[in-house]
């Protein structure tokens, strides 16, 4: 019998479509578990006459942010996924320029979005 094998994580290589998939499966997990806090912040945003709660206004702002751009990323990489279960962009070419379309776009949303809601 083989003794068990030691995978250090930290040390292997992904492939960007590797790691497009585990942030999508992080995002679904953060986007579930902050649905009490966005509502919340939503509230807050909602209700900002009240020098109560002034000083929770940047941190409602920074979590709506953080959680739409969370949510472009999820969605864009569900339909990635999506795609690729119905045979479209299924090559590793393809699947890899997928996967760097749905960061950048990703990623743009979130600076353009950042701009819009704190400028």
């Amino acid at each position: 019998m083989a003794r068990p094998k030691f995978m250090n994580l930290a040390a292997m290589y992904f492939p960007i479509t590797a790691i497009a998939s585990i942030f999508h499966r992080v995002s679904g997990v953060f986007l579930f578990l902050s649905m009490p806090l966005i509502m919340y912040s939503l509230s807050v945003v909602k209700k900002n006459e009240t020098l109560e709660i002034a000083w929770l206004m940047p941190l409602a702002v920074f979590l709506i942010w953080a959680v739409s751009s969370l949510f472009v990323y999820h969605s864009l990489a569900g339909v990635r996924h999506l795609l690729a279960d119905f045979g479209v962009f299924e090559s590793y070419h393809q699947a890899k320029i997928t996967a760097w379309s749905v960061i950048v776009i990703s990623v743009l949303f979130a600076l353009l979005f950042a701009g819009f809601v704190w400028l």
